[in-house]
């Protein structure tokens, strides 16, 4: 599995970026961080734009790319919150891990929301809700997730999936498998002549 680790110095200078952007915006979502993140997102350290360009462009047959190395701050960030829907003024511990998020998934493409999912949000959270626990979606925490497409139900679904993971002391595994291998891939019900 490919993987891009930021070192001393990338590390300090993400953080002056980030700093710097969540004093001038509240919220990831913001409309004018939006329109904004990709010219932003080219003030990143240049070796990981190459790490996340030549990505994009030769699409390896791993179809996965592991950046690490930005440092977590549990106590910054507080305790795991109890629902997805949060006020920006509740999300502020993780104000710039959001902002490095939108930054980078920006240089892969648009990033996308879907009204039917979390408000429409860009930046979703996955935690366990309160009697969510049996569903199949990434608020569940007593089943096991199954094998699924993510945004099927779109004919015009996003060309990447960016998980990041702030924490997970349980070390709870994420399975992924790219579908590159398994034929054509095809949207909606199929059709013969």
């Amino acid at each position: 599995m490919p993987k891009f680790v930021l070192d001393h110095d990338e590390v300090v200078s993400i953080q002056k970026l980030l700093a710097g952007i969540a004093a001038k915006y509240r919220s990831a979502e913001d409309p004018e961080f939006l329109l904004e993140a990709n010219l932003l997102a080219h003030e990143l350290p240049r070796r990981l734009r190459a790490a996340l360009n030549e990505f994009r462009l030769t699409e390896p047959d791993e179809a996965m790319l592991v950046i690490s190395g930005f440092p977590v701050d549990d106590v910054k960030i507080g305790l795991t919150p109890e629902h997805w829907k949060l006020s920006p003024e509740q999300r502020v511990p993780t104000l710039e891990e959001e902002i490095l998020f939108v930054l980078t998934g920006s240089l892969l493409g648009e990033c996308i929301g879907w009204a039917t999912q979390q408000d429409g949000r860009i930046v979703h959270d996955v935690m366990p809700v309160k009697g969510m626990e049996q569903e199949q979606i990434g608020i569940g925490s007593e089943q096991t997730i199954w094998w699924h497409t993510e945004d099927a139900f779109h004919p015009l679904a996003g060309d990447y999936n960016r998980p990041d993971v702030l924490r997970n002391p349980d070390h709870v595994p994420t399975t992924f498998a790219p579908v590159a291998d398994l034929g054509p891939l095809r949207r909606g019900p199929s059709t013969s002549s």
